[in-house]
């Protein structure tokens, strides 16, 4: 029964281990992307921030409605094929704010005609394929409002990153503080076995030494009875 709850105990282990080391590769991953990120942003000052060869976009207008509607975030990622009917974003030179259309064209010298699906007429300026950015690969519905407030803000990336920082660091306390207290408890367990056996060791001694204080005062006795009757001898 105990090598059976032993062995089950054991499981718990594997899995309490594994399932943090899962936690802190999540909160790694994130945190690395928040400092990629952050310096794409404001080191290298890309209008569209990428980490792992991915960005997200906020959308705030409504020339997509329908497709992507306001407040929507898209997930875009860059490619080497554009084909017609994509959903691509491209920031035209001179521009910072990015533009989402749909490719409507593709003219013979390969530059794109865009539009956006809720506008009646197609966009004016021919898009190469160097001002696109990536094509949306992704959308997530009403994401964007609380994400787009706190990137107006400008302290989204500094928060998620000290928060990120500060979770993992109490995920390793957390973690490291059972494996130290195991770790120490058999020292101290040898150290109060050491410490009983210096005490019994010590006892020991002075047991002995106190026979042998009593074993000296015997013989003491023994010599004085004896030179006794001698005395009286010696009288006679």
């Amino acid at each position: 029964m105990e090598q059976a709850k032993t062995k089950k105990e054991k499981t718990i282990d594997i899995i309490k281990k594994v399932a943090w080391g899962i936690l802190l590769a999540v909160f790694g991953f994130v945190a690395v992307t928040l400092v990629w990120l952050g310096i794409d942003k404001f080191i290298v000052k890309s209008p569209v921030p990428k980490a792992w060869g991915c960005a997200t976009l906020t959308v705030v207008t409504g020339s997509m409605q329908g497709t992507i509607d306001v407040g929507d975030v898209i997930v875009i990622k860059k490619t080497n094929d554009y084909k017609l009917h994509d959903i691509v974003t491209y920031i035209i030179p001179g521009d910072k704010v990015p533009t989402t259309h749909r490719i409507w064209k593709i003219n013979p010298d390969g530059t794109y005609i865009t539009k956006g699906d809720a506008n009646n007429t197609e966009d004016t300026t021919q898009i190469t394929k160097d001002m696109i950015v990536g094509e949306v690969v992704k959308v997530i519905p009403n994401a964007g409002h609380f994400v787009n407030w706190l990137r107006m803000e400008g302290w989204l990336f500094v928060v998620s990153l000290l928060a990120i920082i500060g979770i993992g660091t109490l995920l390793i306390k957390a973690n490291t503080a059972p494996e130290q207290a195991t770790n120490t408890t058999p020292a101290k367990t040898d150290e109060a076995a050491n410490s009983d056996g210096n005490t019994a060791e010590d006892s020991a001694k002075a047991e002995n030494q106190t026979q042998t204080e009593s074993n000296a005062s015997n013989c003491d006795k023994d010599k004085n009875t004896d030179q006794k009757p001698q005395k009286k001898d010696d009288d006679a």
